[in-house]
């Protein structure tokens, strides 16, 4: 990881001068933190996301492997669904959804579960995912899926075809689908993902010729892109970020679970928060600093919520909270190791 913000172009800091909590910690020195307060691993590498990722590794985490607890994923699922929908009540947020549904895209799309969810509500949905392993098992279920990387080139091309012969939603894999499926093939466990935050709105992120239209008329058609603890993989925050605000429409939904150092264990259990910090995780964000890193692509933050509650893992008072009330102060003060997120791609004069 190079030492300066991949949205700015400014050094950073060790974590250690910004946090002084961190210092002389062991592994504090592979951390840095950018003046808009995002925090990049230095050390981070990407990871091979094979069928024991789904299989015998979520196993020994959750006590069943990934398919096993699609019932638990699938309430997940559809929380984070009715989520979004009160959310867009609450703050008064207008959506205008298209008649014959709303194209939504999932990255990380996994076996396909969120997309079932999704689908069953009315969704046109179209996922990726970099496991061959994953992608097969939601082709198999009969959904369209991108077997690559988020930052392929191909991608767009994909999205353009789908959605221009209507082939989202749950229909059979296509011919052009299964071209892409094997031209991404080698490029999904060696290539470099390029992926975040300068003040650069997302004209900047438009160039003719980038390929990055998935529509008839060469304008963005996604009306929402789903990515549950999928964007901290990136190796190039920049890249990342720029994409998504490529092919969301004006007003389109941008619905995000990510890690959150704004919570607990970085701000209680340092050197445990260290230790534990995943290898493939190239970048963390507070509510805070996400907002920040959004808006320079045009996005804009509508709400956040914690999307886990760990009062023992709290220090000080809060602690002691019993744990109703530490659920209602976390929510008001966004408080948690990981967030959900809900943003918008702005109109055009605003």
């Amino acid at each position: 990881m190079p030492a300066f913000c991949q949205h700015t172009r400014k050094p950073l800091k060790p974590l250690e001068d910004v946090y002084p909590a961190f210092h002389g910690l062991e592994k504090a020195e592979d951390f840095a933190v950018s003046e808009n307060g995002i925090i990049y691993y230095l050390k981070a590498r990407s990871l091979d996301y094979g069928p024991d990722y789904f299989l015998s590794e979520y196993e020994a985490q959750y006590g069943k492997s990934y398919l096993d607890d699609e019932p638990n994923l699938r309430r997940l699922s559809a929380s984070r669904l009715d989520w979004m929908d009160q959310t867009l009540v609450v703050s008064g947020a207008k959506v205008d959804w298209p008649e014959q549904g709303p194209a939504l895209l999932e990255i990380g799309s996994a076996a396909g579960f969120f997309l079932d969810e999704a689908n069953d509500r009315g969704y046109r949905t179209l996922g990726v995912e970099i496991s061959d392993f994953a992608s097969n098992f939601a082709r198999g279920r009969g959904h369209s899926i991108f077997a690559g990387s988020f930052s392929s080139a191909d991608l767009s091309g994909f999205l353009a075809a789908a959605l221009g012969n209507g082939k989202v939603g749950k229909p059979e894999p296509n011919h052009w689908e299964t071209q892409a499926l094997e031209a991404n093939r080698s490029e999904t466990k060696d290539s470099p993902t390029t992926d975040r935050r300068g003040k650069m709105k997302v004209e900047n992120a438009s160039q003719p010729g980038e390929g990055d239209a998935p529509s008839h008329n060469g304008q963005a058609a996604l009306d929402l892109i789903a990515a549950f603890y999928t964007l901290e993989h990136f190796p190039d925050q920049q890249f990342a970020f720029k994409r998504l605000a490529r092919l969301l429409k004006p007003g389109g939904l941008l619905l995000l679970s990510i890690p959150s150092y704004h919570g607990p264990l970085f701000r209680c259990s340092p050197q445990t928060w260290l230790s534990s910090h995943p290898e493939d995780h190239f970048a963390d964000y507070s509510p805070d600093s996400l907002a920040l890193t959004l808006e320079l692509y045009g996005l804009k933050q509508i709400a956040v919520r914690p999307a886990s509650f760990h009062r023992k893992r709290a220090c000080g008072w809060i602690r002691y909270l019993g744990d109703g009330f530490y659920k209602k102060w976390a929510l008001k003060h966004e408080f948690g190791d990981t967030m959900e997120v809900l943003a918008r791609k702005e109109l055009p004069g605003h």
